[in-house]
């Protein structure tokens, strides 16, 4: 999004996707780097990556929310599981506040979902964070807020 920023001089004319999807690594190694457990490699087995995509709706029955870890540095959320070695990487309220914060900042002109569908039938729950969220300012909408 900088570099878009930085070359367009129209940030109002970028809009930020947001996935509502969890995808998930298997036979993920130990972090790359031991002071921030976000960062890993996945094993070829058999010539390809266990990878799979689901939707966040069914975060539920993959693992349990209150396992759910947070990388500050990415605003993202994450989960790994040592013992299976699944490593699954996902949007939730928290960081998809923050996204909404970070599109606000640099004055992007909207936010899109890549599958709005994925988002939990009853409540709208990623949605409504969305939703209630004032992006929308009578600040100058083309101001470049980043460093280019």
């Amino acid at each position: 999004m900088r570099y878009l920023t930085c070359q367009t001089k129209k940030p109002s004319k970028l809009n930020m996707g947001l996935q509502f999807n969890i995808i998930q690594w298997g036979n993920v190694r130990e972090a790359t780097d031991p002071s921030d457990e976000m960062w890993r490699r996945a094993e070829i087995v058999n010539g390809t990556f266990d990878k799979a995509v689901y939707l966040w709706r069914h975060a539920d029955q993959l693992f349990d929310a209150n396992t759910v870890s947070w990388h500050e540095p990415t605003k993202s959320s994450y989960h790994w599981d040592p013992e299976k070695r699944v490593f699954s990487a996902f949007e939730n309220e928290k960081s998809v506040m923050e996204k909404m914060k970070y599109a606000k900042k640099y004055n992007f002109g909207g936010i899109f979902m890549f599958s709005a569908s994925s988002d939990d039938d009853d409540q709208g729950t990623l949605m409504n964070v969305v939703s209630s969220f004032p992006l929308c300012t009578d600040e100058s909408k083309d101001q470049v807020n980043y460093d280019c």
